[in-house]
């Protein structure tokens, strides 16, 4: 990390007191912040300003493991504009071209294709790094000394600062690393909960959210599903309803609300979601000594398979079927109306 010191010339703190590993990471940075302004990444981003080879930068701020690039351009930089920019800088970074400092004349250096900062103020004689043929610019503070030692680079953010004025914010080494470890156990554990490999992922989002959306529609109505209720041998009464129109986290709400308004014994499935079927018991307060929802539960996977759990109140369990609803139901209803004794 470079900053201006007292009159003319540049002062870097790691360059006198530190170790060679703090001088490294103070100029990690360095390398991705020029890279990004070099005349063939500055073709990337779209036409030129005028007078320049491409988007004309205009500030830097750089960190032991970030940095920040502003620079001028008309519009935001689209998803391949800005992973080819990455891919140039670790591309350059990969091939560890050696640091080269010289003391030239100003001009000669501008006209060598030296960047040089608007604002900045430069005396006659002027120090050129340049790495490989892939930059060169007038600095004075505290580089790599081989572009390998800047490591993975990775662009978190770019957006505008102003009218005509774009900001890239990217990391470096070992921030960048755990980074991309962090998503990918993002990735994985959304997977795990999805139950898709992470490379299917897209497709299974996209279905999910091409699905109507279940949590706004209205509570099921106790009075429109009485007629359905059946009583079975025993004495209990029983209802089955297939597609509810309500998603898992609303079954055991749904469900109890039934089987309390209903005084019966409800066992809601809503449709199978690539291939697993979902079932939820609910057994009013006032029967559930007689008839735990778990042991009710149990006699719904013996036709539905799978395995499930709960309380004497609300059980809720499932597994793969893919056999057609209907004859699901149908079969439900003959297991828990065929006098099988529920109780103790």
């Amino acid at each position: 990390m470079c900053r201006r010191g007292p009159g003319s010339g540049w002062a870097c703190p790691a360059t006198t007191s530190c170790t060679w590993a703090r001088r490294t990471t103070s100029g990690r940075q360095a390398i991705p912040g020029r890279a990004v302004r070099a005349p063939r990444c500055s073709t990337t981003p779209g036409p030129p300003t005028a007078g320049s080879t491409g988007p004309a930068g205009i500030s830097t701020a750089l960190a032991p493991d970030r940095l920040r690039f502003d620079f001028l351009h008309p519009r935001a930089l689209s998803e391949d504009e800005t992973e080819q920019v990455e891919r140039l800088v670790n591309a350059e970074v990969l091939a560890n071209a050696e640091r080269t400092t010289v003391i030239k004349p100003y001009q000669d250096a501008i006209r060598d294709g030296a960047i040089a900062f608007f604002g900045e103020k430069y005396g006659d004689d002027v120090r050129v790094v340049s790495f490989g043929g892939f930059s060169a610019e007038l600095c004075g503070g505290t580089h790599v000394h081989g572009t390998a030692e800047v490591g993975l680079f990775l662009i978190i953010s770019e957006g505008s600062t102003g009218s005509g004025v774009r900001r890239i914010e990217a990391i470096t080494g070992d921030a960048a690393v755990r980074r991309v470890q962090e998503r990918d156990k993002l990735l994985r554990g959304l997977a795990s909960r999805l139950r898709v490999p992470v490379d299917q992922l897209p497709s299974r989002v996209e279905a999910l959210a091409a699905r109507p959306d279940r949590t706004r529609h209205p509570r099921l109505s106790a009075d429109s599903l009485a007629g359905a209720v059946r009583t079975a041998p025993s004495g209990h009464r029983y209802l089955v309803v297939s597609d509810p129109g309500v998603g898992p986290s609303d079954l055991p709400a749904q469900a109890r609300q039934l089987s309390t308004a209903l005084d019966a014994v409800v066992v809601l499935l809503p449709p199978a979601e690539d291939g697993f079927l979902r079932a939820g018991v609910s057994v009013p307060a006032t029967l559930t000594a007689q008839i735990p929802a778990t042991e009710v539960l149990d006699r719904v996977l013996a036709v539905t398979g799978g395995r499930g759990g709960g309380s004497a109140r609300f059980a809720q369990g499932g597994g793969t079927n893919r056999d057609d609803l209907a004859d699901i139901v149908s079969r439900l209803w003959a297991a828990l109306l065929s006098g099988f004794s529920l109780s103790a």
